[in-house]
């Protein structure tokens, strides 16, 4: 029988190794950057070389995963998980939809997939030429908008300030595009 996971990664395959646990934000922050760019299917239980090692065993329900995701990215993020058997040994299969929106991780992380020179795939932070998904830019300013439920946070990236002055559900950020830095911060509003 042919192998039904592919052999390497590409722009919209994902292998995460799942033999320690994978952490839920870093299964958010996989199934984010997928969404940000083509969307695809992340293989979690598989090497990055494609070495298939299968779920922890806390991993091995696989329902919980789609909740995982949902509940840490913002806006929700909706997948369908399904468990692959290969080589005997059982894999989640999680697809992820191309997103029209921007989606982040709960924490703030903004990512998208690219490929490097050499046909590799990677997850980046989105920087300043990245204008995601048509995002209105003004200048060297980019337009973004969040809906956080129940709490309000100001969501500082490379290219975030503060537009509005008032706090509200609906925040806009108006953000200087000028560097890139691998790791944007939530702060809380009182």
């Amino acid at each position: 029988m042919p192998r039904r996971i592919p052999d390497k990664e590409s722009l919209t395959v994902e292998f995460k190794s799942d033999k320690k646990k994978l952490s839920d934000r870093d299964l958010a922050l996989a199934a984010v950057c997928l969404a940000n760019t083509e969307g695809g299917t992340l293989y979690l239980g598989v090497e990055d070389d494609g070495r298939i090692t299968g779920l922890h065993p806390e991993h091995e329900h696989i329902t919980p995963l789609a909740a995982i995701i949902a509940r840490r990215t913002a806006p929700s993020l909706s997948v369908r998980t399904e468990l692959v058997e290969e080589e005997g040994i059982r894999v989640a299969s999680i697809q992820v939809p191309r997103s029209e929106r921007l989606v982040a991780t709960s924490d703030g992380m903004l990512q998208r997939r690219r490929l490097r020179a050499d046909g590799t795939p990677e997850c980046v932070p989105f920087c300043r030429t990245s204008s995601p998904h048509g995002l209105p830019t003004f200048g060297s300013w980019i337009m973004l908008r969040f809906r956080l439920p129940k709490q309000r946070w100001r969501i500082s990236t490379p290219w975030s300030a503060s537009a509005f002055g008032r706090p509200s559900n609906d925040i806009m950020e108006i953000v200087p595009s000028s560097t890139c830095a691998m790791t944007p911060w939530m702060e809380h509003w009182d």
